[in-house]
């Protein structure tokens, strides 16, 4: 739009503001003529990484304690733990009796929600950042939304 030139030697002159006016409304568009760009599919992706994202945490907050005290630390180690390793170091519990039969429970909740696989060898480790990037990456989730969602987890369990 072509804005009015000010002469350096008369600046009292005054500017037609009505020109100007019907300048501008003769220039945006009205009525059927005004053209919105929507991205249905980009919409659809972010309601679905929202709902993964909601399912993860709601398994999470809906674990038993021992469930969330386990999955803790099988997070802090980071490698494959054994159930002895659980009674002792994450309990500090003695083995066998009782002490067996709740790490069981315990890990039972984690497995079933895919959150922790036991090996071959009767070793335990944590799939968390493999179950979150399993639900939120198939809608193009970036490495750093899964950072965000697996930390976001872990401040949930501190709790």
């Amino acid at each position: 739009m072509p804005t009015p030139q000010v002469n350096s030697q008369n600046t009292n002159s005054p500017i037609d503001k009505e020109g100007l006016i019907r300048e501008i409304i003769s220039r945006v568009p009205s009525g059927g003529n005004v053209v919105y760009e929507v991205a249905p599919l980009e919409k659809i992706k972010k309601d679905f990484l929202e709902e993964a994202k909601t399912k993860i945490l709601g398994d999470i907050q809906n674990l038993h304690e021992d469930s969330k005290k386990t999955l803790k630390y099988l997070e802090s180690r980071q490698g494959d733990i054994t159930g002895t390793e659980l009674i002792e170091k994450c309990f500090h519990l003695k083995r066998g009796g009782s002490s067996s039969g709740r790490i069981s429970k315990s890990l039972s909740g984690l497995t079933y929600e895919f959150l922790v696989e036991k090996t071959p060898g009767g070793r335990f480790h944590s799939k968390l950042k493999i179950r979150i990037k399993e639900l939120i990456g198939i809608h193009e989730a970036t490495e750093q939304e899964i950072e965000q969602v697996h930390n976001h987890i872990l401040m949930e369990i501190l709790k």
